[in-house]
């Protein structure tokens, strides 16, 4: 099977929850043990499993904190001073171990030892129940509070608190946009088994916090780690991972909300474990009916057997469009001078208008979007936000109205404009005797995208796909008007 929608979300997920606790709460400590010999037949007969007394260890190489986690490598982990290279030996993260290939020279009576981080949560994917991992389950204590020295390693596929499990319990698609848009909400729960009450409050107190964040979506086939635990390239840092995949549409924490186990209901937990549960809900707006194929190709008739494919087309993804894509331009309009800023030595103003050629309805700014690809049938309609005043410093005498419209892009081409369309027109009938100036400042652009389709009959079809706003940096445009000839 293929990787779907639950096994990316687990993933990005899994992978996120991880790094906010080890960097928010520097949940982890460094620690030098003994590896111990431990007989695994889950491995192939040619491979050796030296288990330390400790799991998970830190992996996140962009983790910092007062004191940096030491990520275990050959540089850390030696037998009787000969370092433990990577070409002899996997390194299970995972399990707190590592794994001897059969390649190279093995000492079975040499002793092994290592530093390496460990976290204070290990952190697994579950399908269990809450009772079944309070009340039923068998847990190994990973304490960090011990002053015994160990004298076993943990075994590998063992379980061990503190932990946190954390499991995908309710998915919902519901209604959100028209052309077959939905919001997926998912409420995934973790259920922490910590040691003390100090470590449950920073838990849930971290993770309350966590509210409307957002959590870059890695794919299934993104993860970082192999099937032994051990990293698939030279090393793995969640935040370059982030920026690798930082153009998909994220993940979007709606709400949080942690909560403790009553103090009635700890009698009956086995062993010295206090509970703690956040729940999650994480949304994603999308098309779960669309297909994979090509898009309906426009000049199409709409008709009952191909009404849903059109309407369920994929647009344009919004969140890859940024500052960089906005083109800005000032206008010539027929009958005045346009200068660069401040250039024509008669002020700081881009265009100048006379009386004579001034008209009701004038384009000052373009606005335009490139580097993009559009979907098929897809135009865009942009809205400039901002404004355009008079300048408060002028005498301002007769009628001075301004209106703002928006501009609509035929699909494929950021740079052409639907027919009489304008990023902001000017209406001026003024009888003043001064100079006067119009100041245009564009804070950003609302970006709606819209699929466009001819019916029967040459019938258009328009419907809104999502919308976003982007922000940019102030762009001015100012605009002189003359009612003489002052030159």
């Amino acid at each position: 099977m293929k990787p779907q929608y639950q096994h990316d979300l687990m993933t990005s997920f899994l992978l996120w929850f991880d790094h906010e606790l080890l960097q928010e709460g520097e949940a982890y400590s460094n620690k030098t043990g003994t590896f111990f010999y431990f007989d695994d037949d889950r491995l192939p007969t040619s491979f050796l499993s030296l288990s330390s007394p400790y799991k998970q260890w830190v992996t996140d190489h962009s983790i910092t904190g007062s004191i940096n986690p030491i990520i275990a490598n050959p540089g850390t982990i030696s037998f009787s001073g000969i370092s433990a290279q990577r070409s002899s030996y996997i390194y299970d993260y995972e399990n707190g171990r590592i794994i001897y290939t059969g390649l190279g020279s093995f000492n079975p009576d040499s002793r092994f030892t290592g530093t390496f981080a460990v976290k204070d949560f290990n952190v697994y994917l579950t399908n269990k129940t809450e009772e079944d991992l309070i009340i039923e389950a068998k847990h190994i204590q990973n304490s960090r509070y011990s002053n015994l020295e160990p004298t076993t390693g943990i075994k590998p596929y063992d379980q061990a608190v503190p932990a946190i499990f954390i499991n995908s319990e309710i998915m919902r698609n519901e209604p959100f946009a028209f052309g077959g848009e939905d919001m997926t909400t998912n409420t995934i729960k973790a259920v922490v088994l910590a040691e003390n009450d100090y470590q449950l409050d920073g838990v849930l107190s971290i993770f309350a916090d966590t509210r409307y964040k957002t959590i870059t979506k890695i794919p299934f086939t993104g993860h970082p780690m192999t099937e032994y635990g051990d990293f698939k390239g030279d090393g793995y840092s969640y935040t370059d991972l982030q920026s690798t995949y930082q153009s998909a549409n994220p993940y979007y924490i709606q709400d949080v909300t942690v909560s403790k186990f009553s103090n009635r209901s700890k009698d009956a937990i086995p062993g010295d474990v206090i509970v703690g549960f956040i729940d999650f809900d994480v949304s994603l707006a999308r098309f779960p009916r669309a297909g994979a194929g090509t898009p309906t190709p426009s000049s199409v008739t709409v008709n009952s057997t191909n009404v849903f494919d059109l309407f369920t087309q994929e647009r344009t993804n919004l969140d890859a469009i940024g500052a960089s894509n906005i083109f800005l331009t000032g206008e010539i309009p027929a009958g005045s001078s346009f200068f660069g800023p401040g250039s024509d030595g008669e002020g700081p103003f881009d265009a100048r208008y006379s009386s004579s050629t001034l008209s009701p309805s004038t384009e000052l700014i373009r606005i335009g979007v490139t580097g993009i690809t559009f979907a098929t049938n897809e135009r865009f309609k942009l809205t400039p936000l901002g404004s355009t005043i008079r300048r408060t410093d002028q005498l301002a005498k007769g009628q001075f109205t301004v209106t703002t419209g928006t501009n609509l892009f035929v699909s494929g081409n950021g740079s052409d404009f639907d027919v009489a369309s304008h990023a902001f027109t000017v209406q001026v009938t003024d009888t003043s005797s001064l100079d006067n100036y119009i100041d245009t400042t564009i804070t950003g652009v609302e970006i709606q995208s819209q699929i466009r389709v001819t019916g029967s009959g040459d019938s258009e079809f328009i419907f809104d796909n999502g919308s976003k706003i982007v922000d940019i940096t102030d762009f001015t445009h100012t605009v002189k008007i003359d009612n003489f000839d002052d030159d």
